[in-house]
């Protein structure tokens, strides 16, 4: 247990680090605040007609003031076939224009999109079929199945930076004899390398984060191991560097600068807490009484927006919590009745305005997706599925 004066060196700490982002804020009576929102009330979101199958149709990234919104839309195929189709869309940060912008495969699931917002991965997983991973370059419609060797338990892929690299954690397969460890895909355009795999105990899915603006990752060890500490490894020297010791973190994410990393420790109840990952200090933020489903920090690394549940069943609501004010500053109402769906789903527009996050449904009139101000929670719903379409990964471009 820390000691109160360490505590509060941490969060000096901490706040020192947070005041190097605020050139996009300005202070009013000692109190942070955000630039004034503007725009009318935005309505369910519309737009063109599906592109024809296979198609890049309009491309991206498109480059809006705050970014596109990219999720994959499921929905029954044209003419009333019976089948399905899967769309990578978007729409706007206003929750507009709607547009089908390129054709995937309907076993398409857990979407996740590169930061210069130009390739996709996707995980197919038919059902009783085997696992594989594909690359779609969206500007060329080039689709490409991943050198991810099927074996081990993989949930994720992680992007790098800058868009070059992924990163995945499979768990231990006895069947096939594979240990845990980690794998690394080069990407080039259309062309892709598999670098050889790292043997290393890893926890799994969830527990792995790149470090912007660097070669590095982090990585929690296995617990079954008796390892759980942080680590930072380095993937071209394969250097690793113990961070935080005894943690048991789900949803990592690491800060744009690369300097603080914010996790959710526990199952179901626990606290999201923020280190240091040049010192190892960490403070906890709150503790939670069921769960929380994902994390994600503003662009300027200021603000870190808290998905979570009072109970399991639900329903949603969200925290802001200040770097600056050491505090969670603002909590929504609940966000109707609604089941999470699995990260990524949550995301910041490019100019950190808004939050956005996307629910599944318990009634179909709250399946959509969900613009929060952080500044006094106010949610409004910019998309409204429709009748037998359901949303698959919420993704936000540059």
């Amino acid at each position: 247990m820390a000691t109160s004066a360490a505590r509060k060196a941490a969060r000096g700490l901490l706040l020192a680090l947070a005041l190097a982002g605020l050139a996009c804020l300005t202070f009013a009576g000692g109190a942070c605040r955000l630039p004034a929102a503007g725009g009318d009330e935005p309505g369910p979101g519309s737009g063109p007609e599906a592109v024809t199958p296979g198609e890049p149709g309009a491309g991206l990234p498109l480059r809006l003031p705050g970014g596109l919104l990219a999720f994959g839309l499921r929905e029954p195929e044209p003419g009333g076939g019976g089948g399905t189709v899967m769309w990578l869309a978007t729409i706007d940060s206003e929750g507009r224009n709607l547009t089908r912008r390129f054709s995937l495969h309907p076993d398409d699931s857990l979407l996740s999109l590169s930061p210069d917002g130009t390739r996709l991965v996707a995980r197919r997983s038919p059902l009783g079929g085997e696992i594989t991973w594909w690359l779609y370059d969206l500007a060329g419609g080039a689709v490409v199945e991943l050198p991810i060797p099927p074996e081990g338990y993989i949930t994720r892929v992680y992007w790098s930076g800058d868009s070059t690299r992924l990163a995945y954690m499979a768990m231990a397969d006895s069947e096939a004899g594979t240990p845990e460890r980690i794998g690394l895909v080069a990407v080039d355009g259309a062309e892709v390398t598999a670098r050889a795999t790292a043997t290393r105990p890893s926890q799994g899915d969830g527990r792995m984060a790149w470090i912007p603006g660097s070669n590095a990752f982090l990585f929690v060890g296995n617990p079954q191991g008796l390892d759980r500490n942080l680590y930072v490894r380095n993937l071209d020297t394969g250097d690793e560097r113990l961070v935080v010791r005894n943690v048991f973190c789900e949803r990592l994410r690491v800060s744009p600068d690369g300097r603080l990393a914010a996790y959710y420790e526990g199952l179901m109840g626990g606290k999201v807490e923020i280190a240091d990952l040049a010192t190892g200090v960490k403070i906890s933020v709150k503790t939670y009484p069921a769960t929380v489903t994902d994390l994600a920090w503003s662009p300027d690394g200021v603000l870190l927006a808290i998905v979570y549940s009072d109970t399991e069943a639900g329903p949603a609501r969200l925290d802001i919590y200040s770097t600056v004010a050491d505090a969670v500053t603002v909590t929504t109402a609940a966000i109707a009745e609604w089941q999470y769906l699995l990260p990524p789903n949550l995301t910041w527009s490019r100019d950190g305005r808004y939050v956005f996050l996307a629910g599944d449904v318990k009634g179909q009139d709250s399946l959509g997706v969900y613009r929060v101000d952080p500044r006094d929670g106010r949610v409004v719903r910019v998309f409204a599925c429709g009748e037998d379409q359901s949303i698959r990964n919420l993704n936000g471009t540059p």
